[in-house]
């Protein structure tokens, strides 16, 4: 008698495929933002923050969710948000952290992990507009002769206050500016915004003089300029 082969009897049907964990995905998500996105470490650590904050309420909404992030639906993420009414938070970080999870679940979906967004359709909540607050002009006048012009950081300073002053440019931007980057002649410079963009911004009289003290008075100290 002719016995049979053992792996007839084998369970051969396909293995599913591993689903990473929520946490796994929140890793891989921030790396995105960081090497394809080329966010700032600021926004990323914002990131990373709003998405704890999500992962901590769905480890006491529904422990599974954290090992099969495909189960989190537009439920969950609504109760997430009225977890944070009830926290005390207000509307404007509320929608903060919604932002956050909308671009995460984004991600997850492109990325195959989730068969949809879940919080694609969930409406911001709303929160009053108030127009931007502004130095009146004197001052501004009275902060640029703050700095003393008879010191080297003094210099530095009227430098960083007039440029922007005359730019608007932001704090990342500034100090990753360099002297190859600006054109007294014409009186711009280029600086890399968010995402790795550059852009031309212009500059007027006061900030090109005021760079040109501090650049100088570093020359006159011995230190390299460039």
């Amino acid at each position: 008698m002719i016995s049979t082969p053992p792996w007839i009897y084998c369970d051969r049907s396909p293995v599913p495929e591993a689903r990473p964990e929520l946490s796994h995905c929140t890793d891989d998500f921030l790396e995105y933002l960081a090497q394809e996105r080329k966010y700032s470490p600021l926004t990323i650590k914002a990131y990373q923050r709003d998405l704890e904050d999500f992962t901590g309420f769905v480890n006491g909404y529904d422990v599974e969710c954290l090992q099969h992030p495909e189960r989190i639906d537009r439920q969950a993420i609504r109760h997430f948000l009225g977890h944070l009414r009830e926290r005390g938070l207000g509307a404007r970080s509320a929608a903060r952290k919604l932002a956050a999870l909308k671009s995460f679940f984004k991600y997850l979906n492109r990325a195959e992990i989730i068969p949809a967004n879940p919080a694609a359709d969930i409406r911001t909540p709303r929160f009053p507009r108030h127009l931007p607050e502004f130095l009146p002009e004197d001052q501004a006048l009275w902060l640029m002769e703050l700095p003393s012009a008879d010191t080297l950081i003094g210099l530095r300073d009227r430098a960083i206050l007039e440029t922007f002053y005359a730019t608007g440019i932001r704090l990342a931007e500034l100090t990753g500016l360099v002297v190859g980057n600006v054109s007294f002649t014409q009186n711009t410079m280029r600086v890399m915004g968010k995402g790795g963009k550059e852009r031309i911004v212009v500059f007027g009289k006061a900030a090109g003089e005021a760079l040109g003290r501090y650049l100088e008075a570093r020359r006159q100290q011995g230190e390299t300029v460039d």
